[in-house]
């Protein structure tokens, strides 16, 4: 039969404050993180839809150039500089998409932080708990407040 036992602890719970700040300040960083990965994650797939239609049309311009230069429509001269044209346009979407691909990663490495500093005050909190019930024992034990406070 378990004995109803009340604890009493004084003090101005300054560091279960600061904790349960410290806890929100954490979700308050990774929800700010989770919507930043959103926007990147957006960006991202609007970047691919942007670079698969430019190498759709750079496909097809290539093809068309090479069908003018041999049908003898153009000079070798205007086939490579058309070539390099595209490839120059292609060049600066694929860089655009590798700028926001990167962005992407950068946003997904910084969730992936977040998880576990909150992990860490969860941890914390589950700490306290378990050190408020062994003080709950040996208080019940009859144990010595000086000794229960030593060994804490």
């Amino acid at each position: 039969m378990a004995l109803p036992v009340s604890l009493v602890l004084s003090g101005d719970g300054e560091g279960a404050e600061r904790a349960l700040r410290g806890v929100t300040q954490e979700l308050d960083r990774g929800e700010k993180g989770a919507e930043a990965f959103n926007r990147a994650a957006i960006a991202n797939e609007a970047s691919i839809k942007k670079l698969a239609t430019a190498q759709a049309i750079a496909q097809r311009e290539t093809a068309q150039t090479t069908a003018q230069y041999k049908a003898g429509e153009i000079t070798l001269e205007q086939y490579n500089r058309e070539l390099l044209q595209t490839k120059t346009r292609l060049g600066l979407v694929e860089a655009e998409h590798r700028e926001t691909a990167n962005a992407l990663k950068q946003a997904n490495a910084v969730l992936g932080q977040t998880p576990g500093q909150t992990g860490l005050a969860r941890a914390g909190y589950m700490q306290l708990g378990q050190q408020m019930q062994d003080v709950a024992v040996m208080a019940q034990g009859g144990a010595n407040i000086g000794t229960i406070i030593g060994t804490q």
